[in-house]
């Protein structure tokens, strides 16, 4: 049993902001009707399970058209690599269909789109999820074998995505091993493979970062070409409904391997697929960035309600008329008890006397309501009898006193006479304390403080009873209670806004899944004179742009279709861009390179074009929490393209098939390429002979002493690779410098 597995590419779309659209904003577009009632489409059936007796390890994506086009693992020695040229792509426009439909390995009669869904854009397929890749289930290894846990091969539980809202998951909580994956049902599936939840509950989702495994929760699905991670990962986020309702069980729900594989897809070409995904993450960022401000809007109307009733209990808030006096709640109130409340007579809603148990003080809670008028259960007077239990009157203020509902710290008034179950404890004012006075107080009390730290949390009379407080006039309460609901009142209508834009904000975010995956999102890019659409442009960039202003474009370019990748950062930016500039032959760069450790290397360059790019709002450099550096959007990212395709539209296609051929490289893979070329392009720029042994001088003695981490072997391969795919260095630009 082997668990090396190779890593699937990563052909992940761009990652952009949400910005304003046309129409100013994008809360005003319309919800579009959801998938229903969608039957499988006919077409061959998945292949998904591994021959008896064996262990299947997931390794690529097949390929649908031809043979496989798998990209080098890092480390790869470049040898046998095809050349970048030749790859057959899903076709577009008339043809676009049928071609969609033999690229994801459909048979011809799956043309047809499922039932009661709307029409499909031009260029667009229907086809399931078992057609455009693999569906992977996964297993658990023996808990009683701890050589099966602890190794370093990463498994996945439902509960670690949890809470979890990052695109890319690594690893879980637990580890297993080498032993525990082959005597389990769980297989290793490659870095790319889309991770779907299939039960408790049904719907998480994450990308695999790198190479990972799962138990039997879920249902993963390994791409074929013709589809992209990122795009696949928006999609079963839209399509959760669907795979809910091809789910069956008595305990829980939980999906199939054969139901997954019957979940239907609409399939775009790839071109698109990557700007759906761009203008989602792009909309995305912006609902994020205001949900974020809603979110510090309710922890600041958190932290104002608590300063006003500190201040309240401290004479802070109104003009004190005398000195206060101190005293315990034991003295000015009395601590009442519950009573057991037999299940015979739980379940009415109607009746008498309201009944009330810790579930109805958290809800008026949440719903804003101080004083308790509707209980969820209801005793006639007869049964008030049978229990000899005494009423709690009116104005009594009750909270949890045992169990983990101490720690949500709710309370509440008692409206009218009623009973409490033996899980709350009340406190009746007295003569010298107003009762909504008493409950403010309370309110500045942290329950969890009072519990007993034992087995099950509990709050005892006493300790309710030793609470000391300041206790003003009865006059000066009752100026203290207004003010203090004044204010409050004004926070409650805020929080109440708050709240409703949240919600509004989780329903923008599905409307815009909705839109995305009907066509609806990103429309087809007709033909149109773009001369009537670009501002006005300065003399210096009319034609050609100036040196400046070029540099910005070429790594707007690189950025806008790569920032979305884990792997790419400033040192593959650079990297890219160098091989850019001289395989395309853009002579408005004119880039100094130096032999540096990360070289070739312009340093003064890209920092440069980083601030050019957020300038122009496009993309910022930020830190990575793990390492490195990535690029974040801004308001205006993708605006360079108008400008690029004015510039260099003859350029341009080399451009982009050179920046998706390194789209999923290692940072030392681009470095070994990018080096090789410069010390290459070197030589012939010397007028020196480029023979290989040449090269390989140049690389270890007169390069910076960390290219001689890379053995001559590699070096040699990656030269082989080059001539083999046609990279051959023309003498274009100017030499590298040595280092400074």
């Amino acid at each position: 049993m082997s668990t090396n597995v190779k890593t699937a590419a990563n052909r992940s779309g761009a990652f952009m902001p949400l910005q304003r659209t046309d129409s100013g904003d994008a809360a005003n577009v319309p919800t579009p009707q959801a998938m229903s009632a969608v039957k499988r489409p006919k077409g061959r059936a998945p292949k998904s399970a591994a021959p008896t007796g064996q262990k299947k390890t997931i390794g690529h994506r097949s390929s649908a058209i031809g043979n496989p086009a798998q990209p080098p693992a890092a480390g790869h020695d470049f040898s046998d690599t095809p050349a970048p040229t030749g790859r057959k792509k899903i076709a577009q426009g008339k043809d676009a269909a049928p071609a969609a439909d033999a690229a994801l390995g459909n048979a011809s009669q799956n043309t047809s789109r499922p039932e009661k869904v709307k029409e499909l854009p031009k260029g667009w397929q229907w086809s399931t999820m078992g057609e455009v890749a693999e569906v992977v289930g996964g297993g658990t290894p023996k808990t009683d074998q701890p050589n099966y846990f602890g190794g370093d091969i990463p498994w996945i539980t439902p509960a670690d995505l949890s809470g979890y809202s990052e695109k890319f998951l690594s690893r879980g909580s637990r580890n297993i091993t080498k032993a525990g994956l082959e005597n389990s049902g769980a297989r290793m599936m490659p870095a790319g493979s889309v991770l779907f939840s299939s039960r408790a509950p049904i719907g998480y989702v994450a990308i695999a970062a790198n190479p990972v495994s799962t138990n039997q929760g879920f249902k993963s699905f390994v791409l074929r070409d013709g589809v992209t991670s990122d795009f696949v990962y928006y999609y079963l986020q839209d399509a959760k409904k669907l795979a809910v309702e091809l789910a069956s069980g008595t305990t829980f729900l939980e999906i199939s391997g054969k139901k997954a594989a019957q979940i239907p897809i609409p399939v775009p070409p790839l071109p698109e697929q990557r700007r759906i995904v761009a203008e989602i993450e792009k909309q995305f960022t912006r609902l994020e960035a205001g949900v974020a401000a809603l979110r510090r809007v309710q922890a600041n109307l958190k932290r104002y309600r608590a300063a006003v009733l500190k201040a309240a209990c401290e004479g802070q808030l109104v003009e004190k008329q005398s000195e206060w006096p101190t005293t315990t709640l034991g003295e000015i109130c009395t601590v009442l008890a519950g009573y057991g409340f037999p299940e015979r007579l739980q379940g009415r809603t109607s009746g008498d006397i309201g009944f009330y148990k810790v579930g109805d003080i958290s809800e008026a809670w949440k719903r804003g309501e101080k004083v308790l008028t509707q209980a969820n259960h209801y005793i006639s007077k007869e049964d008030l009898a049978e229990l000899r239990a005494k009423l709690l009157p009116a104005g009594t203020v009750v909270f949890a006193k045992i169990g983990a509902a101490i720690a949500l710290n709710r309370r509440a008034i008692i409206g009218e006479p009623s009973l409490v179950d033996n899980n709350v404890m009340g406190l009746l004012a007295g003569e010298r304390i107003n009762p909504r006075f008493l409950f403010h107080f309370t309110c500045t009390i942290k329950l969890d403080d009072l519990a007993r730290a034992t087995t099950v949390p509990s709050i005892r009379k006493g300790d309710v009873e030793g609470i000391e407080l300041q206790l003003p006039p009865l006059a000066e309460q009752t100026r203290i209670v207004a003010e203090v609901e004044r204010r409050l009142s004004v926070v409650e209508e805020l929080e109440a806004v708050v709240s409703a834009n949240l919600q509004r904000a989780t329903r923008l975010r599905q409307s815009i899944l909705q839109k995305a995956f009907s066509g609806e999102l990103v429309k087809p890019e007709p033909a149109i004179d773009l001369t009537k659409i670009i501002p006005p442009l300065k003399p210096e960039h009319i034609n050609r742009p100036n040196r400046h202003f070029a540099r910005a474009l070429l790594s707007a370019e690189i950025v806008h279709r790569l920032h979305g990748e884990p792997t790419f950062g400033r040192v593959k930016h650079q990297k890219i861009f160098h091989l850019c500039e001289h395989i395309a032959q853009m002579e408005e760069i004119e880039g100094q390179y130096h032999r540096e450790a990360a070289g070739p290397l312009d340093n003064k360059l890209i920092y440069t074009n980083e601030a050019e790019l957020k300038k122009q709002q496009w993309y910022q450099e930020v830190h990575r929490q793990s390492y490195g550096h990535a690029y974040q959007p801004l308001a205006k990212a993708g605006d360079h393209r108008k400008y690029v395709e004015r510039y260099w539209p003859d350029k341009l296609p080399l451009v982009e098939k050179l920046i998706e051929l390194m789209r999923s490289w290692d940072t030392d893979r681009c470095e070994i390429f990018c080096t090789a070329y410069a010390a290459w392009n070197d030589l012939i720029l010397w007028g020196k002979q480029a023979t290989e042994d040449n090269i390989l001088h140049e690389l270890l003695n007169r390069w910076h002493d960390s290219k001689k981490r890379f053995p001559a072997e590699r070096w040699r391969k990656a030269i082989g690779w080059m001539k083999k795919a046609g990279f051959v260095p023309t003498g274009f630009g100017k030499p590298t410098s040595e280092a400074k």
